[in-house]
């Protein structure tokens, strides 16, 4: 089924204006609304969506996917907009936008929208792709472009479509203190220990790290409410210099493919197997991990 088939030609935008989210975001949803003969206020439908953004905080690359899910909605409504100059739409985002993927949801086209979303996130996260984009002049340039290059909706939602990817790995011979400093500048619990191919070997997790600081002895006692020494701490103050990250590395719980279904990975997430899902290419090397947090942050909130 290809990605056309779900769009509309008059929910096409070109040479949009604006300096803001809001200004953009309001002339594609006035326009939708317009055209759909929808009764709704989009000034207001605009605030909320910008709240939810604010909310979640993924930076935008070159693409921005607001979207907003209405209960009195009973269609998706899907909005293509295509900036007349670059915007940097919030202050953490990675690069300017330069194409909007705007959403209207219903309660029942939840499915029908997370493929689109992750079609899109995939073709365009080429920018190669971004800039055909913004060089077709009407909407039926734009339809065409996206059917010669055969985007197709996608079956399934998959692990590669949730996946994080942060830049933040280490090789087994990086000291400790690179990272701690990882742990603190990625926000994660864990890190991927690579190779200088980026082939995954293992992994370092923060609660390891801390745990091999303390005695044994301490684990066995029933009670530790007389403790007080920081010792533990010192130790890895003292060590984080000298000590190497493969001291603390461990074998992944779980490595799968980019195609392996959310549902498989969702399973083995929520029934405790394991607490992060590495994403690996067919030579092992590592693309992604995937945890509850991203279920959350691009499922049920992306």
């Amino acid at each position: 089924m290809k990605l056309t088939s779900i769009l509309n030609p008059d929910y096409i935008f070109y040479d949009l204006e604006g300096t803001d989210r809001q200004s953009i975001y309001l002339a594609m949803v006035s326009q939708i609304i317009k055209d759909a003969d929808l009764e709704f206020d989009p000034e207001a439908l605009v605030a909320d969506m910008i709240e939810r953004e604010d909310l979640i905080r993924i930076p935008y690359q070159g693409l921005a996917l607001p979207h907003l899910r209405i209960d009195r909605l009973n269609d998706l409504y899907i909005g293509v907009g295509i900036l007349k100059e670059p915007v940097r739409l919030k202050e953490y985002d990675m690069t300017p936008t330069q194409v909007v993927v705007m959403s209207l949801v219903s309660e029942n086209t939840s499915d029908v929208y997370l493929k689109m979303l992750a079609t899109f996130a995939k073709y365009l996260s080429v920018p190669e792709n971004i800039d055909k984009l913004a060089q077709c002049r009407t909407p039926q340039e734009l339809i065409d472009c996206l059917n010669r290059d055969n985007v197709q909706l996608k079956k399934d939602i998959t692990a590669e479509d949730i996946m994080s990817c942060p830049n933040d790995v280490v090789t087994p011979g990086s000291p400790l203190r690179d990272a701690l400093d990882c742990f603190v500048r990625a926000r994660v619990k864990c890190l991927p220990v690579v190779d200088k191919h980026g082939i995954l070997l293992g992994v370092i997790d923060a609660a390891s790290v801390i745990r091999k600081s303390i005695p044994e002895y301490l684990f066995m006692m029933n009670h530790v409410k007389f403790l007080s020494s920081f010792e533990p701490f010192d130790r890895i103050f003292r060590g984080e210099y000298s000590q190497k990250v493969e001291e603390y590395m461990t074998q992944p719980k779980m490595m799968v493919s980019p195609n392996t279904p959310l549902i498989q990975v969702t399973m083995s997430l929520v029934s405790g197997e394991v607490q992060t899902i590495f994403v690996v290419g067919e030579q092992k090397e590592y693309l992604g991990m995937v945890s509850v947090e991203d279920i959350v942050h691009k499922i049920l909130r992306g």
